[in-house]
């Protein structure tokens, strides 16, 4: 008896291992919805129910009709409800022994949670087997698609963490030089401004004034070499050798000779102890006479004009700095000119 039983038990552990495999259980599927009129019958489906925030699902659109019927499938744009459409599958109908088959396939996507639907897709059909050809349309129910979020339904903004920052990659081999590029170009940057700098400064270095004397014997030279004189301008000589003679005063004195009328500027002369009082009286005879050929018509001589200009100059060189007195020569050509 205990023989038979364990062969028993062996025969069927055996036949245990023999049995086919169970089948798998099946894939649910997604929410459907058909519609048909007539001999046409149109189905819409995506091939899941449930999904998480952006994953893909599916959306199969499948019709078949008679030959005799003119079909416009549903336009799917680029978003459908709440979804986006990632891509298209729009292939033309194939022939079957049914008529025509049209199979649609949108791949949609979406970053919403919730349940969702997909809205209502509508065909156009114009049955031409009766005249007048007669059209009507064929609308789909919604299809409602359940998303979850990837965080699940209690996550609160503490939840959220925020995105780290960068992470320090090293540099390759063969890009190890840049920084180095990069020195030398800043390098040669500060010497071309430094080298710049220096260049403008010298440029901008402005020249030193012009001693009042030195002017005022340039003036001189100038007014004796356009020969005024000679040519009869004697009144224009006068006012042109009045005025270098108060522009020189008021560089060298600091008296405001040009803006003061001769007894003003004489009066404030004589307060001043730097002009000594035989300069005072060579400068008061020359301006009384300036004055009488400016503002009282007088014609002087030649032998007048030579002496006029020759007391300006003296003036000049008598009141130059002893550090540089260097009195110019006589104005021989002005003296020749004026005596003949």
């Amino acid at each position: 008896m205990t023989r038979w039983t364990l062969v028993l038990v062996i025969m069927t552990a055996t036949c245990a291992g023999c049995r086919p495999p169970a089948a798998e259980a099946e894939t649910e599927a997604g929410p459907e919805s058909v519609a048909a009129a007539g001999d046409v019958r149109m189905t819409v489906r995506l091939d899941a129910g449930d999904i998480v925030v952006g994953e893909p699902v599916t959306l199969t659109v499948e019709l078949v009709a008679p030959p005799q019927i003119d079909v416009t499938m549903p336009a799917v744009g680029e978003t459908l409800g709440p979804f986006s459409v990632r891509s298209a599958h729009t292939p033309p109908d194939v022939p079957e022994a049914a008529g025509r088959r049209w199979v649609h396939r949108y791949e949609l996507d979406t970053f919403a949670a919730g349940a969702l639907t997909v809205p209502t897709l509508t065909t156009r059909l114009v049955d031409r087997r009766v005249e007048p050809a007669a059209e009507t349309r064929l609308a789909s129910d919604p299809l409602v698609v359940t998303v979850a979020s990837v965080v699940g339904v209690d996550a609160t903004a503490a939840d959220l963490r925020d995105i780290k920052g960068g992470v320090d990659v090293p540099i390759a081999g063969e890009r190890a030089w840049m920084p180095l590029a990069a020195a030398a170009l800043l390098l040669v940057g500060i010497i071309a401004a430094w080298q710049w700098w220096r260049r403008r400064g010298r440029e901008t270095v402005s020249e030193p004034p012009v001693p009042p004397h030195v002017w005022a014997r340039r003036a001189l030279d100038a007014l004796e070499a356009e020969r005024l004189v000679e040519t009869g301008a004697v009144e224009v000589f006068y006012v042109r050798l009045s005025d270098i003679v108060r522009q020189y005063i008021e560089r060298r004195f600091g008296l405001t000779a040009p803006e003061q009328t001769t007894d003003e500027f004489l009066r404030a002369a004589r307060a001043d102890t730097r002009l000594a009082v035989g300069h005072q009286e060579l400068l008061a005879s020359f301006l009384r006479a300036a004055d009488l050929v400016k503002f009282a018509r007088h014609e002087p001589t030649a032998t007048e004009s030579v002496s006029a200009f020759a007391s300006a100059r003296s003036f000049v060189d008598e009141t130059t700095p002893d550090d540089r007195v260097a009195a110019d020569p006589p104005a021989p050509a002005l003296a020749a000119g004026a005596a003949s």
